[in-house]
């Protein structure tokens, strides 16, 4: 997470993603990673994937404080068939 009245913070090294789910009711993005962690994004505003041919690589989520919220993949992500 990065943002200029925080700085630069690691939430998480490297884990295992199991899902990413929007709720709408609460506004919030939660990713679902492994050992019980999640991570929850309030108020997203901004989504950009970055993905090529190979498939995705990351994801930036914007909040509404302005906060950049980088999931990168250290193996591409495949894009389904």
């Amino acid at each position: 997470m990065a943002g200029l009245n925080i700085g630069d913070e690691l939430s998480t090294d490297w884990t295992i993603m199991n899902s990413i789910n929007y709720d709408p009711k609460s506004d919030e993005i939660i990713v679902d990673m492994s050992d019980n962690y999640q991570h929850t994004i309030h108020n997203p505003v901004e989504l950009v994937i970055e993905e090529d041919d190979q498939g995705i690589h990351s994801f930036t989520v914007k909040c509404s404080h302005g906060h950049l919220h980088i999931i990168k993949f250290r193996t591409v992500l495949a894009l389904p068939d």
